[in-house]
């Protein structure tokens, strides 16, 4: 299985078509260790997400957890919940 980003950010432009002018917000990514969305699967969002037009990008991985750690380990998981709101400034 292959995560592909929405159709409308394949384009050249990252941005949205709804809102091309507009910058992407801070974005974190949060999968488990045993998650089948793989390295491999992110790729794409990678590079959609590491762009000019994104005012951050950061990943992160949960041990001992798969698809769901917002349930396997929702105290881990709120913790970079709450760091990321923290280091941009919610």
């Amino acid at each position: 299985y292959i995560a592909f980003p929405p159709a409308h950010l394949h384009s050249s432009s990252p941005r949205s078509v709804n809102a091309p002018n507009k910058l992407m917000p801070p974005v974190l990514l949060i999968r488990g260790e045993h998650d089948f969305v793989t390295e491999e699967c992110i790729k794409g969002w990678r590079k959609i997400f590491t762009t000019d037009t994104t005012l951050g990008y950061r990943e992160e991985v949960l041990n001992n957890c798969a698809h769901y750690c917002h349930l396997e380990n929702p105290q881990g998981f709120g913790e970079l919940i709450k760091n990321h709101c923290f280091i941009n400034d919610y």
